[in-house]
């Protein structure tokens, strides 16, 4: 599967440090942005990304050696669990529809709790923005974007999902 990973960085410094991040770890290539608020950099992606797939991480997620085998099994579970068409977001943290159950799929230097597992993704209410793959073309075919009156850095993963459920297209945790 073809994706790209984006990051917005706080500053200059913090690219080159993701930059050495990448060579030392043979990481994806990725597209380092700066001077923008989420809510902008979102749309800049949805709008402008040459790839059918967008990873979106905030620039203090630190990505594994395998990242890109985890996005394109995600990608593949995503296409078969919901269809290729039906699906807008993917977190790997967020709250389950249903349950209201806060899901998490990561590790934290903060918390105890190891991840499970799952074969399919888990239906979301929302997710959080630390790290969103993007399905570009079902989020164009249905024309979704941020509301432009909106900017910063708190709610635009919230509203992401708002816009992709109010357009038909499910969001999931992963």
């Amino acid at each position: 599967m073809k994706f790209k990973v984006y990051r917005l960085c706080r500053d200059n410094k913090r690219i080159e440090e993701l930059k050495q991040q990448k060579k030392e770890y043979s990481l994806p290539e990725s597209v380092y942005i700066t001077g923008i608020d989420l809510y902008s950099f979102t749309n800049k992606i949805i709008n402008d990304c040459n790839d059918d797939y967008a990873l979106l991480c905030h620039d203090d997620v630190i990505l594994p050696k395998d990242i890109e085998n985890n996005v394109n099994n995600c990608i593949n579970s995503a296409n078969r669990y919901f269809g290729s068409n039906n699906w807008g977001v993917i977190g790997n943290a967020g709250l389950e529809i249903i349950s209201k159950q806060t899901i998490t799929f990561l590790a934290d230097p903060h918390t105890k709790i190891l991840p499970y597992s799952t074969k399919n993704p888990i239906i979301a209410e929302s997710i959080d923005g630390n790290t969103m793959l993007l399905n570009i073309k079902a989020l164009r075919r249905k024309k979704i974007n941020l509301p432009k009156e909106l900017s910063g850095y708190h709610l635009y993963d919230v509203i992401l999902c708002m816009e992709s459920y109010k357009n038909g297209l499910v969001c999931a945790i992963s």
